[in-house]
């Protein structure tokens, strides 16, 4: 098995992250490792999922190829599959002490959510491929007469179409 091609990260730096848990002459995850390559290549690929569908949400097209965002979202993988690794092993955030309920599952997808949110005007700006977005409006109501919009939206970037042009 490999890293999907939709994914993001590299098991060799989730390795350096970890390093008590990897092999301890190459350095690497192997077969004989906690966990295995195999299986911290499908948590990496379980991972940049959640990432792409969030992104998906985000109207980023994926997977992600502009290079400063992929670096970007390498090293977010990277940590988060690091930290699964080291809660396998019974340390980190999601060892055995968390007492708060979250599932792995949810608290790396609040994890994702909050960070893409966080950097999804960043990661159109460097050039990552995001949809566009319309935005209608009603220029008069039904009488003719002029309606201002409740909302303004052209600072980010949007322009206001008058989806009511009769």
């Amino acid at each position: 098995m490999a890293i999907g091609a939709n994914s993001y990260g590299d098991t060799g730096e989730i390795a350096s992250l970890c390093l008590p848990y990897a092999d301890g002459t190459t350095k690497l995850f192997t077969t004989t490792t906690t966990p295995t390559l195999v299986m911290v290549e499908s948590f990496t690929d379980q991972v940049s999922a959640i990432i792409n569908v969030i992104l998906s949400r985000l109207k980023v097209t994926i997977p992600v190829t502009q290079a400063t965002v992929k670096l970007m979202l390498d090293a977010f993988t990277n940590d988060e599959v690091a930290g699964i690794v080291l809660g396998i092993n019974g340390s980190g955030r999601f060892g055995p002490t968390r007492k708060d309920g979250s599932s792995r599952l949810q608290i790396i997808t609040e994890d994702v959510q909050g960070f893409l949110e966080t950097n999804v005007s960043g990661i159109a700006a460097l050039g990552a491929s995001v949809a566009s977005i319309k935005l209608g409006y009603m220029a008069t109501d039904k009488s003719g007469s002029t309606v201002t919009p409740l909302f303004q939206v052209e600072d980010d970037g949007y322009k206001p179409v008058d989806w009511d042009p009769s």
